[in-house]
């Protein structure tokens, strides 16, 4: 007599293969897991760079628009920030 395969037996077999399978691909698989913790690392250091560089147009298109306001005063003190340059009335300390 020929007996058949329990279905449960064939859906567990067949469900036991799925999961091994999962779980290889989850660990040496092309997207696994190390590889998607890294890349995700990069992603966080590459918002933060974003960030600061946001930050830095901010500054720079703040001092654009002063210049073009004409602020003498504004003009003046970036100049001498860039350049070095001592006001009338400071005084320079050495040690």
């Amino acid at each position: 007599m020929i007996r058949r395969f329990p279905l449960s037996k064939v859906l567990n077999i067949f469900l036991f293969c799925l999961t091994l399978f999962i779980l290889l691909n989850l660990f040496f698989g092309e997207r696994n897991i190390f590889i998607l913790e890294k890349k995700s690392k990069e992603l966080i250091e590459i918002k933060d760079e974003i960030k600061l560089l946001e930050n830095q147009k901010k500054k720079i298109q703040f001092e654009i628009d002063m210049f073009k306001k004409n602020n003498k005063d504004f003009q003046e003190s970036i100049i001498r920030e860039k350049l070095h340059y001592k006001s009338k009335n400071e005084k320079i300390i050495f040690y």
